[in-house]
């Protein structure tokens, strides 16, 4: 959250990115607010919905590394693709 928010300097942000965080964590930031931002006026977060085949996923990052890209963790998703997991009854 503390990329969405803009908030790198304080509290968990600072266990998360560092402190003082590296200065490409304001670069990320500044996306991720576009983004939400446009999501939150028209409804539309900037790329396709979620495709069982196609897999895309948006990537926050910098230079040439971020954008819509393949699921960059298909080997795990496969490892865990079979794998029961229980859900954590709170009510008791």
């Amino acid at each position: 959250m503390p990329l969405v928010f803009g908030v790198l300097d304080q509290g968990l942000a600072t266990q998360l990115l560092g402190a003082p965080p590296a200065a490409d964590a304001g670069e990320v930031s500044a996306q991720m607010q576009s983004l939400w931002t446009t999501f939150a006026r028209d409804g539309n977060p900037g790329w396709a919905a979620y495709d069982e085949h196609q897999r895309a996923t948006r990537i926050f990052d910098i230079g040439g590394h971020g954008g819509i890209q393949t699921y960059p963790e298909e080997e795990s998703r496969q490892l865990w693709l079979n794998t029961p997991i229980e859900v954590l009854d709170l009510q008791r």
